[in-house]
């Protein structure tokens, strides 16, 4: 079976969503695919039988009028609160701001009414048969397309233009099973860009934690294994003490392949002073491979044209990192192919 749409956008997560946001919002339609269970990307929050826990995303912060706009307006809808204004002392009172109900409750407010398919996984990308456009190759069940789409294992979308928001070496290789030739220069900057993995503990307790308001530590200790701690019962996103560890991205890369059992032994040995004396009622391990990337290119989307269409690199490691430089991004990319 094939779709075909102007835009696809690859990725499900905050620069994405925002793209594809705003280009639905002039009209133009567009079809975001997602290998993940729900948008969201590393705005991801896990439930834990009564639980529920940040464990990507923990907060954001907000430097640019552009993004400030965005962050009122989920205000406004009740979806976004200032959390705290520091989380080491003397605070630095800067806001940091959190989503109620978890962070991937803003992807999902995002996603509404947005043409979305979770559960699939894109495999490759190549040039169209007749040259005009791109073929998406795609493996899953295309229920999430509509009511009447019959499901498929295999199918595909074409279109003039896609925007790739997935880690850049995920997009790159899946241009690469397309052997789709991009320009040199664009091709050396591009693989130029490496990403740091983040290793998490989710540890459910059977009581309070020693963690005080706002419900936050950051330990800027280099020789600690772990970075973040935080109980999301304290932080106003959890009905019962539900713990997210952070380990430091050095430890990340020399444990990332190791046995996850003894990772996760060691995460809740490290954490285990903040328990408060309570006891573990589950414990979880959650791996990113690109969780935060390790430089980041000047412009906030890498607009690549070759003669079949364009296509849009997009996310943190454009312009600016984390969240605030995820949406600018995703916004940006929208701008171009609006212009």
């Amino acid at each position: 079976m094939s779709d075909a749409r102007p835009v696809v956008v690859i990725g499900a997560g905050l620069a994405g969503l925002t793209c594809a946001r705003q280009l639905a919002a002039e009209g133009e339609s567009v079809l975001v695919l997602d290998k993940g269970r729900s948008p969201g990307g590393r705005l991801a929050t896990r439930r834990i039988g009564q639980a529920v826990v940040d464990h990507g995303a923990q907060f954001f912060t907000v430097r640019e009028a552009e993004f400030a706009s965005m962050v009122t307006s989920w205000q406004r809808a009740g979806l976004v609160y200032e959390w705290s204004r520091g989380f080491t002392e003397p605070a630095d009172g800067h806001p940091r701001y959190a989503v109620r109900w978890g962070m991937n409750a803003l992807a999902k407010h995002l996603a509404a009414g947005i043409a979305l398919r979770v559960g699939v996984e894109v495999t490759s990308i190549r040039v169209a048969d007749d040259g005009d456009g791109f073929v998406v190759e795609v493996d899953g069940d295309e229920r999430s397309a509509g009511r009447d789409a019959v499901p498929t294992r295999s199918w595909s979308v074409q279109a003039k233009s896609v925007v790739l928001t997935s880690p850049v070496p995920q997009s790159l290789e899946l241009l690469d099973r397309g052997s789709v030739q991009l320009p040199s220069a664009d091709e050396a900057a591009l693989r130029s860009i490496r990403y740091s993995p983040t290793i998490a503990a989710l540890i459910v307790l059977d009581g309070l934690s020693a963690i005080e308001m706002p419900g936050g530590i950051q330990i800027d200790d280099p020789e600690s294994p772990i970075v973040w701690i935080a109980d999301n019962l304290v932080k106003g996103v959890s009905t019962v003490p539900a713990l997210t560890v952070h380990a430091s991205g050095s430890w990340s890369v020399e444990h990332y392949d190791e046995d996850e059992d003894k990772t996760l032994a060691q995460l809740i040995e490290f954490s285990a002073h903040h328990f408060g004396g309570s006891r573990i009622v589950e414990a979880q391990l959650k791996q990113w491979r690109y969780s935060v990337p390790d430089s980041v290119q000047d412009q906030r989307v890498r607009d690549v044209t070759i003669a079949a269409g364009r296509l849009l690199f997009a996310g943190d490691a454009f312009g600016g990192p984390r969240i605030e430089g995820a949406a600018l991004s995703g916004a940006a990319a929208a701008r171009v192919l609006l212009a």
